[in-house]
Formats: C-alpha cells, structure tokens, sequence
C-alpha cells in the first residue's frame, strides 16, 4: 500500500512539474507575440533573446522528460494545443523592422531566426510524440475493454 501512495504522490508531483512548464512556455509565447507584434512599445523588448532562449530550453527540457516517463505530458502539451500555442513561430515576423527597432546586428537577427526555427522544429517533434503516445494508449485501452469483455483481464498493460 506504500508503495502506490509514493507511486501516486510521485505520479502527481511529475504532473503539476510538466503542467507548469506547459503554462511557463504559454507566457513567454505571449511576451514573444508581444514583442514581435509592437516592438516600439513593448516593456519586454530587451528581454528578448532571454525568453527566446527560455522557450527553447524548456520545450527541449519537457521533450527529454516525455521521452523518459511520458507521465503528465498530455496535461502540458494540451496547455498549447487547446489554445493554438505556440503561436509566435507561426506569425509573420518582420524582421528587417525588428533590427531597426531593437538596434540589433545581423548576427543577432540571424540568432533570433535560428532559434525561432529550432523551437518550430522542436514543436512539430513534441506534437507528433504526443500524437502517437496518444494513439498507443488509446490502442492499448481498446484491447484491454475487448480482453475484459471477453472476461480476460489484463494487468501488464504498460503506459
């Protein structure tokens, strides 16, 4: 009995860590938007490259944590999908006017598009792990109602 209430209580933990991750990557999204939308008059422009690379590293932290236990994962990720999130790689950027605005060299804009790109990228890898976690667990769950009514029960079913 101990050990399923340390195993919940971890299960939980893991949850609520993904989640907020999820909405952690949902902010910087909307300081992102934010900030390529009106330039000029965003207080959050000189934060730019830091939540850039933020975005990054946490999409790339929550990958690597699905990879490993793919506990609560779908709680994070559905922050993104049920809102149309990301959103920022997915607007137009002009990013001729953003190095204007911003003073920034063409090394930093040549950053800012590499990074935008590698979240794009590490997105689409996101969604498509998710997408077909999601259809082997509904897989798994239809096989284990067909066993159980035909009076088989099945109690190594993996997740």
């Amino acid at each position: 009995m101990k050990i399923i209430a340390l195993c919940f209580a971890f299960t939980l933990v893991l949850s609520v860590h993904y989640f907020n991750q999820g909405h952690y990557l949902l902010s910087l999204d909307k300081n992102l938007i934010e900030i390529f939308e009106n330039p000029i008059n965003s207080s959050k422009t000189a934060d730019l490259f830091l939540y850039m690379e933020d975005y990054y590293n946490t999409l790339c932290d929550l990958k690597k944590k699905m990879n490993r236990t793919l506990i609560g994962i779908s709680e994070s990720v559905d922050v993104f999908i049920n809102d149309e999130n990301p959103r920022f790689f997915k607007m137009k950027i002009n990013f001729n006017i953003i190095q204007k605005v911003l003073k920034l060299n063409n090394s930093e804009i040549e950053e800012l598009k590499r990074t935008r790109s590698n979240i794009e990228k590490t997105w689409r890898t996101v969604e498509s792990e998710v997408e077909t976690f999601r259809s082997e667990i509904k897989q798994r769950l239809d096989l284990n109602e067909s066993s159980e009514s035909m009076g088989i029960s099945i109690h190594s079913l993996e997740i």
